[in-house]
């Protein structure tokens, strides 16, 4: 017996449809598996990376910096010198430094106080020098400067420092010394007065003022006159005593020194020579300076007296002593 099956063509079309249908669902819904795992791949690796570059964040400091000349006054032109450190174990690139002042007080002197290095290696340090300027009019103060730095990871990250310094200003400190007169005819023996003006022609109060007076014929001597403010003047009254004849210019000479001080504590001198002429014609005179001086030799005379005769009595004491000592041995 025979039997025949007969295939129904539009069915088996229709569920090979069906199959081809669900096939291309299956690759697709792979494909968007694959993909989602790809995107978290990369994006833990991308985490990872950032995770490392974090701990491994480079870090560039201020390690040092320089002034030339190391005192700036206003209006003048110096010169800036930065050492910048690279801390990190890894080397920086593509860095600029920027130096400004946010009042305009220190500008640079030429240029645009900017600056560019390639890289810096790992723990390795670079220097770096602007010609800056000091504005005319300035206080006497320090200003703050800051000093940017920019740069580069080996990954391409930037990084932005902010460094700050201070620039110490000065005035000018300066002093005349003027109207000074010696007394004139003066006797060996007499007090010579000695009188001036100190002026202060600088921009800054002028500190500790001291006036010194030294010479052949005349006793040093001293005086402390103070703080002179800008513009105003000190009076110097030194009384000296006279101890030698100066009758030339020579034994009459006498140095007057005048020491101050500035705002920051250095310490300045202003010397002026001048002359005390001391005279010897006056007998009165001769007879005090000699009266002076047989009075100290007398007195030392007397105090060497008086330790003869106390070491006598102390030798006559302890001799009897030891002979009374002696008697009462023999008795016994």
């Amino acid at each position: 017996m025979k039997i025949t099956i007969k295939r129904n063509t539009k069915m088996s079309t229709k569920m090979n449809n069906i199959n081809r249908k669900k096939g291309r669902k299956r690759l697709v819904e792979r494909m968007v598996v694959i993909f989602a795992c790809a995107v978290m791949v990369a994006g833990m690796t991308v985490g990872v990376c950032n995770l490392d570059s974090f701990a491994a964040e480079p870090k560039v400091m201020l390690s040092d910096y320089t002034l030339n000349p190391s005192e700036i006054k206003p209006g003048d032109a110096f010169s800036l010198a930065i050492t910048l450190q690279n801390t990190a174990d890894k080397k920086v690139k593509n860095m600029k430094v920027s130096v400004l002042s946010e009042d305009g007080s220190i500008l640079p002197n030429g240029g645009a106080g900017t600056a560019y290095l390639k890289e810096i290696a790992a723990t390795k340090t670079a220097e770096f020098t602007f010609d800056m300027k000091a504005v005319p009019g300035l206080l006497e103060k320090s200003y703050k400067l800051t000093v940017k730095t920019e740069y580069e990871d080996v990954n391409g990250a930037s990084y932005a420092v902010e460094d700050t310094i201070y620039i110490p200003i000065t005035l000018v400190t300066r002093i005349s010394v003027t109207e000074v007169m010696v007394a004139s005819d003066v006797k060996i023996g007499d007090d010579a007065e000695i009188t001036a003006v100190v002026n202060n022609l600088g921009d800054t109060t002028v500190r500790n003022v001291t006036a010194y007076i030294d010479g052949k014929s005349i006793d040093a001597q001293s005086i402390y006159i103070g703080n002179i403010d800008p513009g105003k003047n000190g009076t110097i009254d030194l009384l000296t005593h006279t101890k030698a004849v100066a009758i030339d210019d020579s034994d009459a000479k006498a140095t007057l020194r005048i020491v101050y001080e500035d705002s920051l504590g250095n310490a300045y001198e202003s010397k002026q020579e001048l002359h005390v002429y001391v005279d010897s014609t006056s007998f009165e005179n001769l007879e005090v300076v000699k009266e002076s001086k047989d009075s100290q030799v007398n007195k030392t005379l007397i105090v060497v007296i008086l330790i003869v005769v106390a070491t006598v009595v102390l030798l006559i004491l302890m001799i009897r002593k030891h002979r009374k000592k002696k008697m009462l041995l023999e008795d016994f």
